[in-house]
């Protein structure tokens, strides 16, 4: 639904403008370019006395109340207007809160950020960054990269059973998922010819590769046919839950984070941004699913463009193996962890697996991917 007005949301009797407010802070989350791991984490972080500016549909903005956002925490939504944002609806809306450049409180933004401007992720508070092509220069801080990974809830003993069997995962399967936010950025050629040249080198191996996705993901039935067709390899699986990875975590072997697909597809990648979005350039997708396969102590697999803050030389960095454009050497990555995991046979050797199969797994980019995005 688009808007062009300021909306106060009627979550909670406290939802209401702060004009004059002077504490909290003035939480800034847009929906072209965040998803449910960025939305649970505000949600969760957001105290009594901050407010949330929503840009985008409501039912954008109730998926922070599904996630438990306090009650004494102000919603507020600015929506587009016929498909483009008015920027000065949007600096209204935060100097209403007492936020932006002008105001008085912390404005705090959450979501993916330029790939300029990510060495600014944890700027002091009043060192405004580089403008955002939607708000403009209206932030003290970007959101920065969590120090603490997620907590996991204990999973009942059959849930990773119960949860392969939904998934439609054979004993022998070693599933890996594709976990990007927004799941509709992602260009899945690089992955998908990866896969597909790894299936082939495993034959006879006694185990195979799974791609689970979102549905959102661009192309991803043609990469799926690509993948039956050329190499007779099975067709990725698709979930909604991949958008949520702590869903999933207990049935899946290892998560893939890619780079923003506005590089190498950018008609197919661009999602739900508009306009000025576009304009701005790829962006950094957000690291926050990828931490989630570092909680459950999965190996996970990261483009060497998104930085992962303190936990790229945490207690479990040999967990991350980096890929940049390489197709050959993201296969023999793919190859080489599933061998590993194949002989021993199990979740139980594939956690321990990820742990020997080597810290910060590097390729320079020698291959352009341009093929792989045709």
């Amino acid at each position: 639904m688009d808007a062009s007005s300021l909306e106060a949301m009627s979550v909670a009797p406290q939802a209401t403008m702060h004009a004059t407010a002077v504490f909290g802070s003035v939480h800034v989350v847009s929906f072209e370019d965040c998803g449910d791991c960025t939305l649970r984490e505000l949600a969760r972080s957001a105290v009594s006395g901050d407010d949330v500016l929503v840009l985008g549909p409501e039912v954008f903005a109730r998926r922070l109340v599904e996630f438990g956002l306090s009650r004494d925490v102000g919603l507020h939504r600015v929506g587009r207007c016929a498909g483009r944002w008015r920027q000065a609806e949007i600096a209204k809306a935060l100097q209403k809160l007492g936020g932006g450049s002008r105001g008085n409180r912390a404005t705090v933004l959450h979501g993916c950020v330029a790939r300029a401007s990510r060495a600014s992720c944890d700027a002091h508070a009043g060192e405004l960054l580089v403008a955002h092509p939607v708000a403009g220069n209206e932030f003290t801080r970007v959101a920065g990269i969590p120090e603490v990974l997620p907590e996991l809830a204990p999973a009942p003993e059959n849930r990773r059973a119960r949860l392969r069997r939904e998934l439609g995962l054979a004993p022998f399967d070693i599933a890996i998922l594709l976990a990007n936010e927004p799941p509709s950025w992602v260009d899945l050629g690089l992955v998908a010819r990866a896969i597909g040249m790894a299936h082939v080198a495993l034959v006879g191996s006694g185990v195979r590769l799974r791609l689970i996705a979102s549905p959102a993901t661009p192309r991803v039935l043609e990469r799926s046919r690509f993948l039956c067709d050329a190499v007779s390899a099975p067709e990725i699986i698709l979930d909604a839950r991949a958008e949520r990875p702590w869903e999933l975590l207990a049935a899946v072997d290892a998560l893939l984070v890619d780079q923003d697909g506005l590089v190498t597809d950018p008609v197919s990648c661009a999602g739900d941004r508009c306009p000025a979005s576009l304009a701005a350039g790829p962006m950094t997708p957000s690291p926050r699913p990828a931490l989630w396969g570092l909680a459950a102590e999965r190996p996970t697999f990261v483009h060497a463009s998104i930085s992962l803050g303190v936990h790229e030389s945490g207690p479990r960095a040999s967990l991350i193996h980096r890929f940049a454009d390489d197709v050959a050497a993201l296969s023999r990555a793919f190859h080489d962890f599933a061998r590993g995991f194949g002989h021993g046979f199990g979740h139980g050797f594939g956690h321990g697996f990820g742990h020997g199969f080597g810290h910060g797994f590097v390729e320079n980019a020698s291959k352009s991917r341009s093929a792989a995005s045709r």
